[in-house]
């Protein structure tokens, strides 16, 4: 019992540690942002103390000058320290594209304000530089769009409608960078020369507001398909929003700070780049985005012999069962295939940055195969014989399952056949029911057709596809035009499935799909007479209607639960997909 009591000590402190080392760079990180902070409230302080000019040797300017460039130096580098961590972390995908993108011009945004308030005083291109400021401030927010666009479809696939939302911000930028052109955004005053942006030398054009307007969409956008992708899982909810919290305090903070003129540890911008920031990590870390911290760590552990290489052959990442090979063999196996031993077969391929090799163990295959060469010999002289007897009992058997499904199939449709007879009977040309009564046996006619089939295929599937299901229902609709019911669909569901990446379609088991059919139909049928449009939609509960009627269907003739209700003279009904809407 001791010795179980102290192999839980030492997973606790072993899970101690591994937290602790998950965590050392986030704390470090924020240390190094609470730094810069101080340093930026020190240069603010000795920036408005003018009268120290006089007592201090050294000027002010240089002082507040040492302390600007350190603040930027020290946010250059954490940038810079992200984005080397979200490249290592992520899998190359676009969201990792979109988001090193953006950490790139926010270095780039941090860099123009160093330049122009440090480096240049020339009045023109002090002009272009306050211009290239919007380029970064428009297409940051796009590239955030983008992110959570991408977040929200999932998958690896690249889609050409993502990149549109990129377009407001690469026309507002052009626009900000051609303003002396035109000056539709900052409008200078004629008697300000030169004109560098100087307050009070301009005023504001109608696309100023527009740019602004893109910002706050985008943000908002972005942070609204977060929220509503992850609405059930409150920890990730919770988690978004009290970023989202976060940023809007510390925003109404500065503004609050600035109106009294006290000192502020962080200008905007880094507040809504830090808070952005912020955003990605927790969609990191809540595993909205796929990622890994402990790639040795997962190798190591692997049982197959793979090793990851670097371009120069060295070995960066190894499993527990080493490969015993060299740099001439290990080259050799990225062209082909080759092995080590009879056994052991060694490939590999080039990956990003380097090399992946693993080996296959290929004696049991090996063993089989001789086994299989004596047992075959054994039996080459059977074969022939054993050939044609299954032959033959794979085609008895054939031809008696389907008699015996037909013949199912036949007795499950009788009544709707005898229904069909029925009304032919009575259907005389020229009698004044002659036309409903044709056309209510084309819609029996439109059912029989699509039940026997989908029947059929219940025979041999136990599961009927979606787009079988669609089918079925969108000829029998089309059949209802004649008894006086206009049909329409709505194929969102559809298009949403056709846009994933998963190869297998979709369905119900074979009975529920046949019983989704057999309650449309049922409901389909009380609505002749009664309704004259109706709205079609497939939705994951189930199969969804509207209709213009103020009857109420009689649900008990219906092989699956239906819900309903009344709005503004519509009749809404959705049958469900499991019986008591399970």
């Amino acid at each position: 019992m001791a010795n179980t009591f102290g192999q839980g000590n030492t997973k606790a402190e072993s899970g101690f540690r591994r937290m602790l080392r998950q965590n050392r760079n986030a704390l470090l990180f924020l240390g190094f942002l609470l730094l810069a902070g101080v340093i930026h409230a020190c240069e603010e302080f000795v920036h408005d103390i003018r009268s120290w000019d006089r007592i201090m040797p050294i000027s002010i300017y240089s002082a507040v000058t040492v302390l600007f460039c350190l603040t930027f130096i020290i946010y250059a580098g954490l940038l810079l320290f992200w984005i080397r961590s979200v490249h290592n972390r992520l899998l190359p995908s676009r969201i990792r594209t979109y988001m090193i993108a953006s950490a790139a011009l926010m270095i780039f945004y941090l860099a123009l304000r160093v330049f122009k308030y440090r480096i240049t005083e020339i009045p023109a291109i002090v002009r272009l530089t306050w211009y290239a400021y919007y380029v970064p401030m428009t297409m940051i927010p796009g590239l955030f769009l983008l992110v959570c666009v991408c977040i929200r479809r999932g998958g690896r696939r690249g889609k050409w409608d993502e990149r549109l939302l990129l377009l407001p911000a690469v026309a507002l930028s052009i626009l900000f960078m051609t303003n002396d052109l035109h000056h539709w955004i900052f409008k200078p005053r004629p008697d300000i020369r030169p004109f560098y942006g100087q307050g009070g030398s301009y005023s504001h054009g109608l696309l100023f507001y527009a740019s602004y307007a893109w910002m706050f969409l985008a943000l908002a956008a972005g942070m609204i398909l977060l929220l509503i992708g992850n609405g059930r899982n409150l920890r990730k909810t919770l988690s978004l929003a009290g970023v989202l919290l976060l940023a809007t305090a510390a925003i109404l903070l500065y503004n609050r700070m600035a109106a009294d003129e006290y000192v502020r540890p962080y200008e905007l911008p880094e507040i809504i780049i830090f808070s952005l920031m912020g955003i990605f990590e927790v969609c990191i870390w809540q595993r909205l985005i796929p990622h890994n911290d402990n790639y040795a760590g997962f190798f190591a552990k692997l049982p197959m012999p793979v090793m990851i290489t670097d371009r120069d052959f060295r070995s960066l990442y190894r499993s527990a069962n080493a490969i015993d090979a060299d740099e001439s063999r290990l080259a050799e196996a990225l062209s082909e295939p080759l092995y080590l031993t009879p056994d052991l077969k060694l490939s590999g391929r080039p990956i990003t940055g380097g090399y992946a090799f693993w080996v296959e163990d290929e004696s049991d295959m090996n063993k089989a195969n001789e086994r299989l060469l004596e047992a075959n010999e054994l039996l080459e002289s059977e074969n022939t014989l054993i050939e044609y007897e299954n032959k033959q009992k794979a085609e008895n058997a054939y031809l008696k399952s389907r008699h015996h499904i037909y013949h199912e199939i036949a007795e499950t449709m009788y009544p709707y056949q005898k229904r069909i007879e029925e009304l032919l009977g009575r259907t005389e040309p020229g009698a004044a029911d002659f036309h409903d009564n044709l056309a209510y046996v084309s819609v029996l006619n439109a059912y029989v057709k699509r039940k026997t089939n989908m029947l059929l295929l219940a025979s041999e599937k136990a599961v009927i596809g979606v787009h079988e299901l669609m089918l079925a229902v969108t000829e029998s609709a089309r059949y209802l035009a004649y008894v006086g019911i206009k049909t329409s669909f709505d194929d969102s569901l559809a298009a949403r499935q056709n846009s994933g990446d998963d190869e297998e379609e979709p369905g119900y088991p074979a009975d529920t799909a046949i019983a989704l059919y057999d309650t449309f139909e049922a409901l389909a049928e009380q609505m002749i007479g009664r309704a004259t449009l109706m709205m079609i939609s497939f939705a994951d509960e189930g199969i969804k209607l509207a209709t213009d009627t103020e009857i109420t269907p009689d649900r008990s003739l219906c092989a699956l639960p239906v819900e309903s209700n009344f709005a503004e003279g519509i009749l809404y009904l959705t049958i469900l997909s499991r019986k008591g809407g399970e």
